[in-house]
Formats: structure tokens, C-alpha cells, sequence
């Protein structure tokens, strides 16, 4: 693994140190679509010693339903999007130790919330919650990331993520990006720089952005997603 991701673990290491014994540990990964938050929790919790479990806030959105009766489809990802009631009691059941705590379960592939499915959690040692927002007022993490990279990489990454799952969905009609899968390349690009445009690079500049100042670790990648700098913005006690 990079040395940086070891250096970000001794980091939440130390700040864990600082903890009463016993409490779960939570580090919110924050950052713009497209920019390897997932991929990052994914190694920090293959690194990280003891129980570690990992959730993202997608599993908090609202269902699609909710959000067309809502007039919000068009803003998923945006803090509105989010049931944040309910990511707020999952945070306090995973603080008070209660064994049953969970999650529900989002699938990237039918992009929604999967109705009865659950992610069980209990009482981990560190809890890694990863999400566009997850920085946001309201939302209480121990250690706050975030992943910065200049927005032209972002959106370059996000267009190239889009037409890579457009390709994947071929053949498979449950797949939200199933109807585009016969696309080609200079009509996905297009659609994908559209919904960047119009959609994430909006809500990267009005909300995701801002919350860069509320985390305690910036995590600088270049265009080629290498991590080139690891800014502790605020010490823990």
C-alpha cells in the first residue's frame, strides 16, 4: 500500500489514543464525486488495527421515490438529499455501543436505496464514513478528511467513471445505466460533462467545497489521483 494511506493511519491512530477507551472512532472521508473516497476508506479499513467497518452516507439518501415526490432527483448527493435524522440516530447507536446498530444498504448498480436491506455495524472500534457531505453541520466525526484535487481533475475523473459504468451496464437491464450503454463515446462524454455541469460540479462548488474547512486532514491528489500532500489542519486534544 502507498506509504501515504500508512501515514494517514498512524495519524487516526493517534487521534484514537486520544479517546476514552472503549468509544468507537469515526472518520468522516469527504470530497467531491468522482474522487476515490470509497477506494480510500476500502485501504484505510484494510490497514487500520482491530474491528473497523465502513459505510457510506449513499446508504442515507432518500429512496428514488421519495426524492421525485420530494422534486429532488435532480439533486441527489445534495445535503437536502440526505435523511439526516436517521444517519444522525445510526451515529448516536453506533456511539452508545448498541450491538444491533446498522445501516442501510445502497446499490450503486440500480443507483438507489435497497428497501429492507440492512448493513450491520454493532460496536466497532473505528467506524469509517465516507460521503460528499459527510462534513457537513450536523453530522459528528472524530476525524475529518478531506480529498482535494483540482476541479478539472475531478471532473475529467467523474466523465471517465460515467462512461466506464455506461460500458459495464451492456446486457444487463437492471443497471441504472443501462439505457446508455449502446452510446458512443462522444455521446456519453457529452452526457457525462451535462450532468457534471449541470448537477455535481454545482454541488461541489456550493456545498462540498465549503466544508474543506471543517476537516481536520486535507488530502491533496495531482491528476493522475496520487496523493502529493497530507495537511494536518486541526490537532486534536
Amino acid at each position: 500500500m502507498p506509504e501515504e494511506y500508512l501515514a494517514l493511519c498512524q495519524l487516526i491512530d493517534k487521534r484514537r489514543r486520544a479517546r476514552p477507551a472503549g468509544a468507537t472512532f469515526v472518520v468522516g472521508i469527504a470530497g467531491g464525486v468522482a474522487v476515490c473516497k470509497t477506494t480510500s476508506a476500502r485501504r484505510l479499513q484494510s490497514l487500520l488495527d482491530g474491528s473497523v467497518e465502513r459505510v457510506s452516507t449513499d446508504a442515507f439518501l432518500f429512496p428514488n421515490s421519495e426524492l421525485e415526490r420530494r422534486r429532488l432527483a435532480l439533486r441527489k448527493g445534495f445535503p437536502e438529499s440526505y435523511d439526516l435524522a436517521s444517519l444522525q440516530q445510526f451515529l448516536a447507536a453506533v456511539r452508545a455501543g448498541a450491538s444491533d446498530a446498522s445501516a442501510p444498504v445502497y446499490d450503486h448498480r440500480v443507483y438507489d436505496v435497497i428497501a429492507g436491506e440492512r448493513h450491520a455495524v454493532g460496536h466497532p472500534e473505528v467506524l469509517i464514513l465516507e460521503g460528499c457531505n459527510v462534513l457537513q453541520a450536523g453530522i459528528a466525526v472524530d476525524l475529518g478528511i478531506y480529498l482535494d484535487a483540482a476541479t478539472s481533475d475531478i471532473r475529467r475523473w467523474f466523465v471517465a467513471r460515467f462512461i466506464d459504468l455506461a460500458r459495464q451496464a451492456a446486457g444487463d437491464e437492471g443497471s441504472f445505466f443501462a439505457p446508455w450503454s449502446g452510446y458512443g463515446d462522444d455521446q456519453l462524454t457529452a452526457l457525462a460533462e451535462s450532468v457534471w455541469d449541470h448537477i455535481n460540479e454545482v454541488n461541489l462548488t456550493q456545498h462540498i467545497l465549503p466544508t474543506r474547512e471543517r476537516a481536520d486532514v486535507i488530502v491533496r491528489k495531482d491528476a493522475d489521483h496520487r496523493i502529493v500532500d497530507i495537511v494536518e489542519v486541526r490537532c486534536g486534544g
